[in-house]
């Protein structure tokens, strides 16, 4: 059986019932932001957002979610506007990193972008984010191809023993393979992760 937190009379605290109503709309208003970004409603998610942060400018994760649903609607300023406001409330945000780096790219500024999406996996728990890890690895590797650097550099993004095909990206930063450069030996050769909709399984190469 559901609890609910007993209402605040408001003759006998006036304070503490207005600030009830504000975190039970804000609430209210944030789980409806989340089920329009399920469908891709973004305009009517942001409306819901901002309520939400008129409400309460602090809360990270409107922020976040807000960054988010500008980027998808193309406005990439904006979302790292957002992203970077969260990030000062909660520097230890890992989605604001990830998304931060995501608008970065769009923005053209890939070294930051870079910065961004290593403080998210240095950030993530591996909990809920856990999705993530994979997008963002591939991302990194793909953008220090992009800078000519790194060992992709050369090999425009595709490491050794690894082919275009194995390691392309799904346009939402997954490879069918994903190497993971922290392992490489002396030779180049490294293990890799593949990416899986359910989980993520670590193979040896």
């Amino acid at each position: 059986m559901w609890k609910t937190e007993p209402r605040i009379n408001p003759q006998d605290d006036p304070s503490g019932h207005a600030k009830q109503a504000r975190e039970s709309e804000a609430s209210l208003r944030f789980q409806q932001a989340l089920a329009m970004m399920d469908t891709q409603r973004f305009e009517y998610a942001l409306v819901a957002l901002n309520r939400v942060l008129e409400l309460n400018p602090d809360d990270p994760r409107a922020l976040t979610k807000k960054g988010f649903a500008l980027q998808a609607l193309g406005q990439p300023a904006q979302a790292f506007a957002a992203f970077d406001r969260a990030l000062d409330v909660d520097p230890g945000h890992a989605m604001a990193y990830f998304g931060a780096a995501a608008a970065l790219e769009s923005l053209g500024d890939l070294e930051a972008a870079l910065s961004g999406m290593r403080s998210f996996l240095h950030t993530t728990d591996m909990g809920p984010e856990k999705l993530y890890v994979a997008q963002a690895r591939s991302a990194i590797w793909e953008w220090e191809a992009r800078l000519g650097r790194g060992p992709w550099g050369p090999t425009k993004g595709i490491p050794p023993g690894f082919s275009a095909e194995e390691v392309r990206r799904d346009g939402k930063g997954v490879g069918v393979k994903i190497p993971l450069p922290e392992t490489a030996d002396e030779e180049g050769r490294m293990r890799y992760e593949i990416k899986a909709a359910e989980k993520t399984e670590i193979f040896e190469r």
